[in-house]
């Protein structure tokens, strides 16, 4: 992913979450040197790491993340690129009920009369009510939470490759007319040409 001098600093987004959702995400409590924001996050119990994701997967470009459990894609073209977000940007809006199940007994983590009001609220760790494990339930692993499949950009590069097959399709068979048309005139040429010469001897 792009760094640059000045904002945005990546060509991308930061956002905290419980969860290390790649080998690229890092610890912020054993790797911040700033000591300000170290001490922020290390009054939370829970361990937090920073990750990131690029513009191109934001906007669905690099790929297509699909909800497993109602086929809804993740859009998140509205984060603010080069900015960071103090919760779980996949875990902050919830598209089906198969997101706010429990990690251990599969029933709902809290009523379904209760909403969560704020977005950094699907970040943390909560008592299931039935089962009364607590957990981040709702920041699930990508792989168990999304089906991913081709971006934005493969779909256009197909469609470019199929239009190009068939407009070479088209080129092949208007070569072909032409050629017998041309054939058909020659034909006729030599037909005509022959009648005249019988006419005249």
């Amino acid at each position: 992913m792009p760094i640059f001098e000045k904002f945005p600093l990546i060509d991308g987004t930061f956002f905290v979450s419980p969860r290390q959702h790649g080998k690229s995400a890092v610890s912020l409590i054993t790797n911040l040197s700033n000591s300000s924001i170290a001490a922020q996050f290390a009054s939370c119990p829970e361990k937090k790491y920073l990750n990131a994701i690029c513009m191109g997967c934001l906007e669905g470009w690099n790929c297509n993340l699909r909800c497993r459990g109602c086929s809804r894609r993740w859009d998140g073209s509205h984060l603010i690129l080069g900015s960071m977000y103090a919760y779980d940007i996949f875990a902050a809006i919830p598209c089906c009920m198969n997101r706010l199940k429990c990690n251990n007994c599969s029933q709902l983590v809290v009523p379904s009369n209760k909403k969560l009001e704020f977005f950094s609220e699907f970040s943390q760790a909560f008592s299931c009510s039935g089962c009364r494990t607590k957990d981040f339930h709702f920041v699930k692993p990508l792989p168990v939470t999304f089906i991913p499949g081709p971006g934005r950009r493969a779909l256009v590069d197909e469609v470019r490759k199929r239009e190009y097959a068939l407009q070479k399709e088209r080129n092949k068979n208007f070569n072909i007319l032409y050629c017998i048309t041309q054939e058909e005139e020659e034909e006729d040429f030599d037909t005509s040409s022959s009648s005249s010469s019988t006419s005249s001897s």
